[in-house]
């Protein structure tokens, strides 16, 4: 018997790739260079109605070709003579034609110095067309021809940009700037572990920043950048830690198991569901040892810290 290959199995990020590709063919259609690139279509099925999105009107087309008829909602008749039940409690929707859309687009950011973007557009273009098959018959097709186009526009200049040979297409620029200080400095979906150990050749610390998702709330490749700036987010953190939504009783503390007061709590310290406190299951010391005292200077105690606030 012959032995055969066992493929290999695909990776995480090879099946999430091959599902992109396959929701941008159901969505927008073949992209630039693709087998189906110069596609047909059967006739009888409209280009709008073979793909979900991306179908693009004239803004000054007739009426008749702005609206999709096949998509109108009709009334349901009832008889004159039965009426409708007052008891019923199906819900009458008005007729309602569904209109294409004229223009699309896209948010991004870029860097404050930027002032002129290489913009790509690629797009195809349908057109009516027969073709013939070995008996001679003729069947009608939507043919597509592939386009693309690229042009330098400048943030400062809105536009209209005319799209060389597209037949009426034209981008838009629109570049504001935005509040810095009002953007979260560590991406969504950031995870944070600190390691420290004593061995021969004496203390190693360290500081892990990893993502738990892939998704659109993960941090979409900025971690890397975020650990140049391991500092700030240090800093950062040690002003947080200075002052708790709960202060002062959070603040306020006696580190000592002997203390006869409801203040006393020597292994949780300046700690409270506030701030530090999470999930036991998730902790591996269970939440113990926690005293923001130790680290920054808190409330009423502002000399046990062992950092400075930074300036």
């Amino acid at each position: 018997m012959a032995e055969t290959d066992n493929p290999s199995p695909a990776t995480s990020a090879e099946v999430r790739a091959h599902l992109a590709r396959a929701l941008d063919m159901d969505l927008i259609g073949p992209p630039a260079g693709h087998a189906l690139a110069e596609e047909r279509i059967p006739g009888r099925v409209r280009p709008s109605n073979w793909y979900l999105t991306g179908f693009l009107v004239p803004a000054d087309a007739p009426p008749e070709q702005t609206a999709d008829a096949d998509e109108e909602e009709e009334l349901d008749e009832t008889p004159a003579a039965s009426g409708l039940a007052e008891e019923s409690a199906t819900d009458r929707r008005p007729a309602r034609r569904s209109f294409f859309p004229s223009s699309i687009g896209v948010s991004f950011l870029v860097a404050a110095e930027v002032d002129a973007l290489d913009v790509t557009a690629r797009w195809g273009d349908y057109a009516l067309a027969e073709v013939e098959d070995d008996e001679g018959n003729k069947t009608p097709v939507w043919e597509r021809q592939p386009n693309e186009a690229t042009l330098r526009l400048r943030t400062d200049d809105e536009g209209p940009h005319a799209v060389p040979n597209s037949n009426g297409l034209a981008i838009h620029v629109r570049a504001r700037a935005i509040d810095t200080d009002k953007l979260p400095e560590m991406p969504a979906g950031t995870r944070e572990r600190i390691y420290a150990e004593e061995t021969l050749g004496g203390e190693r610390y360290g500081i892990l920043l990893y993502t738990g998702t892939l998704d659109a709330e993960g941090p979409l490749g900025g971690l890397v950048q975020q650990g140049r700036r391991i500092e700030d987010h240090l800093e950062d953190a040690l002003r947080d830690a200075a002052l708790c939504s709960n202060d002062p009783i959070c603040a306020q503390h006696v580190p000592d198991e002997n203390a006869a007061s409801l203040e006393s709590r020597p292994l949780h310290g300046a700690a409270c569901h506030g701030c530090s406190l999470i999930a036991e299951t998730s902790c591996e010391m269970r939440n113990d040892f926690l005293d923001r005292a130790l680290v920054v200077p808190v409330l009423s105690v502002e000399d046990a810290a062992f950092f400075e606030l930074p300036v």
